[in-house]
């Protein structure tokens, strides 16, 4: 009996709200940080090539002018915060720590500029800017250029000739710190991009031959399960999860 009310019991459905359309201005609002953000990398690394070609400046000038450049962009965005948009407060929040950490490596491995423990004092003071600024600002384009960024570290350690397991966890930890920022705001786009530059980046020292980068991978590969979960939990409702069991 109890079956066949179960049986005959309505199938209760949500009614379906469709999406309003962007606008041409609004889409172009939303692209155009991704745009810069691009656009600013590729432009720092052509920068420091065509000084390197042309013998423009000289190598320590090159870095001192890269960091002037990032504490340019972070003085700009504070100045202009009250008139310009959210997303272009946001960009230059990133190209500062895009330009700071490219920076720091070229000073470090290319020109020999940077000490080692110097460029590894600045990447952290870099890294921990950019994890807050990910938090607090909540833009999924600029935690993604964090997350990438601050996966480039392991290469300058790996050039200092840092113990191996000292890398492993830096990335571990990196990609675990991270995910706090991805799950709270629901931002699926970055928590795949930094867990597929976290699997590349311990697939290259697995690549060199070192079995330890293993347990590495087995952690990252745990966090990335866990932190799905909880987001798939986010994103679909408690309700809509009840609906489809009763339906069913």
């Amino acid at each position: 009996e109890a079956k066949e009310q179960r049986q005959a019991a309505p199938i209760v459905s949500e009614p379906v709200v469709e999406k309003p359309k962007r606008s041409t201005e609004e889409l172009m609002a939303a692209w155009l940080p991704k745009v810069f953000m691009v656009v600013l990398l590729l432009g720092v690394v052509w920068g420091l090539k065509v000084m390197s070609d042309y013998g423009l400046f000289g190598d320590t000038m090159k870095i001192v002018s890269a960091y002037a450049l990032s504490l340019a962009m972070l003085a700009v965005a504070y100045w202009k915060r009250e008139t310009w948009t959210e997303a272009a407060f946001d960009s230059l929040l990133g190209g500062t720590f895009i330009v700071g950490m490219l920076a720091t490596a070229a000073g470090a491995i290319l020109y020999g500029v940077l000490s080692e423990s110097m460029a590894l004092i600045i990447a952290l003071i870099y890294i921990v800017y950019g994890v807050g600024v990910s938090y607090v600002r909540r833009n999924e384009v600029l935690t993604s250029f964090v997350f990438f960024t601050s996966l480039l570290l392991p290469y300058l350690l790996d050039y200092m000739e840092v113990s191996k397991p000292v890398i492993f966890m830096y990335i571990v930890v990196m990609f675990s710190v991270m995910q706090i920022v991805t799950v709270k705001y629901t931002q699926w786009y970055a928590q795949m991009i930094g867990f597929s530059a976290s699997i590349f980046t311990l697939t290259f020292f697995l690549w060199q031959g070192d079995a330890r980068v293993s347990w590495a991978l087995l952690i990252v590969l745990i966090v990335m399960v866990a932190s799905s979960i909880q987001l798939f939990t986010v994103v679909v409702p408690k309700r809509a999860v009840r609906i489809w069991l009763l339906n069913s």
